[in-house]
Parts: structure tokens; C-alpha cells; sequence
């Protein structure tokens, strides 16, 4: 059993520990890589623009101390020449202020040229880590795809195998005390058995008594409120006969009045669905023995 659980904890160290330890030092490291990496392009743009920002003030210093040099150069030329100078000046200015459009032109041209160069600088150093992000990303979907199908997986073997495992216990339970759950079985079903038959007994007795009842009371009514007699046409004859005594009783309305012939005879004549007496239909005819 022990070689057994060992052999099952290597198998699950190989198959599934490994594997996810080395995917995590994996992540671990590309994680490490990514943010030096990073860390290593942004000083590289932070020192370039600092550098190129430093250059372009000095051109900007010098071009101004230059500016002002010609400024003044120009003023003494202005004055040491007089007319001539105002002459060529006025002469010339047309030509002045186009070559001072041109310059300016030519200063905002290299200033663009300079900022599209450093959006180029910047997106070509700044592919590397994009790139590495989306495959980040995208291994992230798969592991966390791989992750939920496994748990998912797991957890339905892990529920297949409990009940199963609760099926096997209970059948060795019931292999284990086969016979008592025989015995069980069988006394069950005989007091099954016993309480149908108890009760099925109960039952027709309890039938039978009221249906005697029921007719020794039928019977006295029907005594008390026809007195016996035995002359020809006296209350205890046929009602249709006069000669016969009665013992055919017609329900529903109980009235106690045809002989067994005549309630034979009277279903073929006209109206002979109905009580001699009231009238009524008759449902059934219900002899009746001394």
C-alpha cells in the first residue's frame, strides 16, 4: 500500500508538480527579463533625450550669443556706412525677410525631422517589449484555459470516484451482512404479508356487518310499516297480482310491493321502468328472503 501511495505521489510530482513549478520559474523569468529590459530602454530614452535636450539648449545659446553678435555687427556696419548701408538695406530687405523665412523654415523643418526621428527611435526600441507583453498575455489565456480545464476535469473524476466509492463500500457492506439483510427481507415481507391479510380481513368483516345491518334494518322498516296478512289482497300481497306474496323491493325508493313474477312480467309493458306505487324510475329490484 505505502509502494503503492509513493508510486502515485511520483506520478503526480512528474506529471503535474514539474510541469507547473517549471511553468512558474519560466513566468518568474520572463517577468525578470521583461522589467529589466524595460527598465533598460527607459534609462537609454531618459539619458538620449537628456543629452539631445542638453545639445539643442548649447545650439540655442550659441545661436543666440551668434544672433547677437550679428546684431550688433550689423549696427556698427549701419552706422559706420550711413546711407550707403540704409540704401542697401532698404534695397535689400525684400531679400532679408525672405531669407529670414527660409531660415526659420529650415530651423522648424529640422526640428520635425528631429521629433520623427525620436517617435521612430522610440516605437522601434519600444516593439521589443510590446511583443513580449502580447505573447505574455496570450500564454496567460492559455495557462489560465489549461487551469480551468483541469480543475474542472478534476473535480468531476474526484466526484465520480467518491460516489463510486461509496457504491463499493455500500455493496461490501451488504455482501458482508448478506444474510441478516436476508432476514430482514424476508421479515419484512411477512409483516407486510400479515398486515394486508389483518387488514383485508378487517375490511370484509366490516362489509359484511353492514350489509346485514343495513338489511335487518330495510327489513323492519319495511315490516313496521306494512303490517302481515294473509287474505287475498291484503298489504303483504303483490300490489299488481293481489294473490302473490311480495318480495321484490324496488330501489332507489325501497318500496316493498311486487311479487318475483310480476317484476319479471311488468319490464314489458308500457311505463314498466317505474315504482307501481310513486312512479318513480326504477334502478334495480332487490329480492328479499324470509
Amino acid at each position: 500500500m505505502l509502494s503503492l501511495l509513493s508510486t502515485v505521489g511520483h506520478i503526480f510530482d512528474v506529471v503535474l508538480i514539474r510541469p507547473i513549478t517549471t511553468v512558474i520559474e519560466t513566468l518568474v523569468a520572463v517577468v525578470y527579463y521583461f522589467l529589466a529590459a524595460s527598465w533598460f530602454v527607459g534609462y537609454c530614452l531618459v539619458e538620449a533625450g537628456a543629452h539631445i535636450w542638453k545639445v539643442l539648449c548649447d545650439g540655442y545659446q550659441i545661436a543666440t550669443i551668434i544672433y547677437k553678435e550679428c546684431t550688433l555687427f550689423y549696427c556698427e556696419l549701419r552706422h559706420m556706412l550711413g546711407e550707403v548701408s540704409d540704401y542697401i538695406y532698404y534695397g535689400t530687405g525684400d531679400g532679408l525677410s525672405l531669407a529670414r523665412y527660409l531660415a526659420e523654415e529650415v530651423v522648424l523643418f529640422l526640428g520635425n525631422v528631429l521629433i520623427g526621428l525620436g517617435n521612430c527611435t522610440l516605437w522601434i526600441l519600444l516593439l521589443l517589449p510590446r511583443a513580449i507583453i502580447c505573447i505574455v498575455d496570450y500564454i496567460i489565456l492559455l495557462l489560465d484555459r489549461l487551469v480551468s480545464y483541469i480543475v474542472e476535469r478534476g473535480t468531476h473524476l474526484l466526484n465520480n470516484v467518491f460516489r463510486l466509492s461509496i457504491g463499493i463500500a455500500v455493496l461490501l457492506v451488504l455482501y458482508m451482512f448478506r444474510r441478516y439483510v436476508f432476514l430482514l427481507a424476508v421479515y419484512l415481507l411477512s409483516s407486510l404479508r400479515s398486515e394486508i391479510s389483518t387488514k383485508v380481513r378487517w375490511v370484509l368483516e366490516w362489509a359484511s356487518n353492514w350489509t346485514d345491518r343495513h338489511l335487518s334494518w330495510v327489513l323492519q322498516k319495511l315490516e313496521v310499516a306494512e303490517p302481515s296478512g294473509n287474505a287475498p289482497g291484503s298489504r303483504t300481497h303483490c300490489v299488481v297480482c293481489l294473490e302473490r306474496n311480495r318480495n321484490i323491493v324496488v330501489l332507489p325508493c325501497r318500496h316493498f310491493c311486487l311479487c318475483k313474477e310480476c317484476s319479471q312480467q311488468l319490464r314489458h309493458f308500457e311505463g314498466g321502468n317505474r315504482c307501481p306505487l310513486c312512479r318513480h324510475n326504477v334502478d334495480t329490484l332487490m329480492p328479499v328472503f324470509d
